[in-house]
């Protein structure tokens, strides 16, 4: 039994570790497709993001409909010192737009940038 495990396992290791450079290198790539795509806009009435590796997608959010306007980062994000700014909607048929990849200055400056297109809201 023990001389099987120890005949399989450099293939099956082998294999593994195919899988995991086929992977990335397919990560790398599609990264760099999505971002050479990739395109925001911050215009009078709406807020467009638009993008996409295989199938695009454009997300166009008016101001009056955001409901959440927050800067996050990931671990990976950590690591390069980079920020996504997410505006999110409240509504089912409207999904919310990520920006990835921004400086914490670029990406402070579009949150206020954003935040200063929405309407104020008036107390009750």
């Amino acid at each position: 039994m023990d001389v099987l495990v120890w005949f399989f396992l450099p293939a099956f290791l082998f294999q593994i570790s195919v899988f995991f450079v086929f992977y990335y290198i397919f990560r790398a790539w599609s990264d760099g497709v999505y971002l050479s795509t990739f395109y925001y806009d911050v215009g009078e009435e709406y807020f467009l993001t638009r993008g996409g590796v295989i199938g695009k997608q454009q997300v166009q959010v008016p101001y009056e409909k955001i409901q959440d306007l927050e800067m996050n980062m990931d671990v990976v994000d950590r690591l390069f010192g980079l920020w996504t700014v997410s505006v999110d909607t409240a509504a089912e048929n409207l999904s919310g737009a990520h920006i990835p990849g921004l400086s914490h200055s670029d990406a402070e400056e579009l949150r206020q940038l954003i935040l200063s297109r929405m309407p104020k809201k008036r107390g009750k």
